[in-house]
């Protein structure tokens, strides 16, 4: 889970000091729809303070390097991509607004979607941010990404963008599918 997500009980600290200690009492909309289908959240992934930057390092955890080149720290879904890429992960979540789901994982080989606008809820226009912030999935095949978007998407009242989608009566397979990846692709063992 990016660390701009709101997670109960979990430290959320958007990459600044000044959350350092900050930990929700509630999960945001998107957080709650992945535990609703059964996922765990293993982990919070690094990103720039108050994800404003075209990179992964902030003063609280430090910088987040490229698997592949550790000179390449691009996109503030970064950790995200880097936790994918070393299988540390089977899914993760990102934000995008001028790219920061989708050069990531680009340069980490992983599958990201970038949603259209109001498909998948988002705290953050709440906060202020650009009105056109995207949260989506990220995984290491399409299928994973495709079974988060799955779990995330639709109307949420507190997003004042929502959309309204279908609900897909897979979603209770969340935790078994969620390694199906892993299994089959470039990790199986």
């Amino acid at each position: 889970m990016k660390d701009l997500e709101e997670t109960a009980g979990l430290l959320t600290t958007y990459g600044s000091p000044l959350y350092r200690d900050h930990v929700p009492v509630a999960d945001n909309a998107f957080v709650a729809r992945l535990r609703a289908a059964g996922a765990i959240v293993a982990t919070k992934t690094n990103t720039p303070e108050m994800d404003a930057g075209a990179n992964t390092r902030d003063a609280v955890w430090g910088a987040t390097g490229n698997p592949f080149d550790p000179r390449l720290n691009a996109g503030s879904s970064g950790g995200s991509a880097v936790a994918l890429a070393t299988g540390m992960l089977p899914l993760a979540t990102g934000s995008d607004l001028g790219g920061s789901l989708r050069i990531p994982a680009a340069l980490c080989g992983v599958v990201r979607f970038r949603a259209s606008l109001g498909l998948v809820p988002s705290a953050h226009r709440l906060l202020g941010w650009a009105p056109n912030w995207i949260s989506g999935p990220m995984g290491r095949c399409v299928a994973d990404v495709r079974l988060q978007l799955a779990a995330v998407a639709g109307h949420a009242a507190a997003d004042p963008r929502g959309g309204r989608a279908k609900s897909d009566s897979g979603i209770r397979q969340f935790i078994s599918m969620a390694w199906s990846c892993a299994t089959t692709g470039p990790f199986a063992s």
